[in-house]
Formats: C-alpha cells, sequence, structure tokens
C-alpha cells in the first residue's frame, strides 16, 4: 500500500517536472518549494523522539537514498563534464561504482554527498535544489548508506524510471 502511493508520489512528481520545466520539485504540504517558502518550511519532524528531519514525501531510508541519487543525476553536467563521454556505461559502471566505492569511504551523510558530486561534477541546479540536498543530509546516515550499498540496482532502476518518465514527457 505504501509502496503504491510512493509511486503515485513520484509519478505525480515527473509529471509536474515535465509540465512546468523545472528541476525535480519538491512537493511541500500540497506547496511547491518558491519563493516565500524556507527551508523551516521544507522539512517535517519524523517523530517527537527524534530530532531528525526529512523533506515531506521522503520515508525512509530508501526515500532519502532515491532523492540523493535522483538530484546528484540531474546536478551533472551532461554538456561539458567528464560524464558525458560515458553515456553508454553511465547507469550500469560509472554512477553505481562511485555510489557504492563513498558508502564506504564516509561516514556521514554530508562526506558521502561531497565525495560522489565531486568525482561526478555534481551540484544542485537551482536554490530549491540546494535546500532539498541540505535536508536530506540530515537524516542518520547509517541507514541510507547500507540502502545505497545494498540496494543500488533497484535505486537506479527507480531514479532512470523518473528521468526516462521526465524525458518522454518533454519531447
Amino acid at each position: 500500500m505504501v509502496e503504491a502511493w510512493l509511486d503515485d508520489l513520484e509519478a505525480d512528481i515527473a509529471a509536474q517536472i515535465a509540465a512546468e520545466g523545472s528541476s525535480p520539485i519538491v512537493l511541500m504540504r500540497g506547496r511547491r518549494l518558491s519563493q516565500g517558502v524556507g527551508p523551516a518550511e521544507a522539512i517535517q519532524s519524523v517523530g517527537a523522539a527524534e530530532a531528525a528531519v526529512t523533506p515531506v514525501g521522503v520515508d525512509g531510508p530508501a526515500g532519502v537514498a532515491r532523492r540523493l541519487i535522483l538530484l546528484l543525476h540531474y546536478g551533472i553536467d551532461w554538456s561539458g563534464g567528464w560524464v558525458a563521454g560515458y553515456r553508454k556505461t553511465y547507469w550500469d559502471q560509472v554512477l553505481p561504482d562511485r555510489l557504492i566505492v563513498a558508502t564506504y569511504r564516509a561516514d556521514t551523510l554530508r562526506r558521502w554527498w561531497s565525495e560522489v558530486a565531486a568525482e561526478l561534477e555534481s551540484q544542485p541546479r537551482n536554490s530549491a535544489e540546494r535546500e532539498e540536498v541540505e535536508a536530506l543530509l540530515r537524516a542518520e546516515a547509517a541507514p541510507v548508506m547500507e540502502t545505497i550499498r545494498t540496494e543500488t540496482e533497484a535505486l537506479l532502476l527507480r531514479t532512470r524510471i523518473t528521468t526516462d518518465a521526465v524525458r518522454a514527457a518533454r519531447a
């Protein structure tokens, strides 16, 4: 039931991205992250006993991992970066290898993001993406990195589905 809801949410996000011609957006209680909506409104408490925060619509370590990978992908310089020359092996070798290796080298999500983003020459494209990355990096690192390590194929499949849907909608 929850998985179907997440699938519907991702499809809605992909459709909204395609309709607006914008970057991946963060849906916050029915609003789009835009002018006047700061990071404090872009996160929700995930429990009274926990101090961690995550963006609304991101559920658990898999959701955080999925969004971080999507933001990494969209932040790559496809016109002038080195990754552009490796499109044929990007999904099967370049991206998964770097995602997994960084989980072993980093002990925090911030360090993991820094290493992978630097290697792939990726950076958030706008303030909404910067705010989302910052909020996602507050999640507990160990479960997210374990998910990236053990569920890489599934996470990449989900990311490819989203990017393919966006590309098809824009065409």
